[in-house]
C-alpha cells in the first residue's frame, strides 16, 4: 500500500499528544537555540500543525516523522522524553512496513 488513507492524528482525539508533541519540538529547539519561546498553542494552530494530506505517501509520512524526530533530538530530549522514543519507533515499524512490502525483500534469501 503506498498511500496513509487516514488522518494521522484525528484532531478531536489527540490534542493532548499533538501538542505534547510541539511542546517537545518547541523545547529542543530552544535548547539547541539558548531560546526561551513559549509553548502555548490554540486550538485554531493545533488544528494546523497536524494537518496532513488524507492521500499522503509512506514515503513522505517517514520523512516528515523523520524531520520531527531531527528536529527534538537536541538537549535532553531524546533521554529524558518517552514521546521521543515512540516517535522513533514509528519510524522503524513504518520503514520495516515498508521493506516488508518491498518485491526485493520477497525475493531476498533468509539467513
Amino acid at each position: 500500500m503506498d498511500f496513509v488513507t487516514t488522518p494521522f492524528f484525528d484532531i478531536d482525539h489527540n490534542k493532548t499528544a499533538i501538542a505534547e508533541l510541539y511542546a517537545l519540538n518547541v523545547n529542543a529547539v530552544n535548547q539547541r537555540y539558548h531560546e526561551h519561546i513559549d509553548t502555548v498553542v490554540r486550538p485554531d494552530q493545533l488544528e494546523n500543525i497536524c494537518r496532513l494530506s488524507q492521500r499522503i505517501s509512506i514515503y513522505q509520512f517517514v520523512k516528515s516523522v523523520e524531520c520531527l524526530q531531527y528536529q527534538m533530538c537536541e538537549g535532553d530530549i531524546p533521554e529524558k522524553y518517552e514521546l521521543y522514543t515512540i516517535v522513533s519507533k514509528l519510524i522503524t515499524a513504518a520503514c520495516t512496513d515498508i521493506a516488508h512490502t518491498s518485491e526485493l525483500y520477497s525475493k531476498a534469501n533468509w539467513g
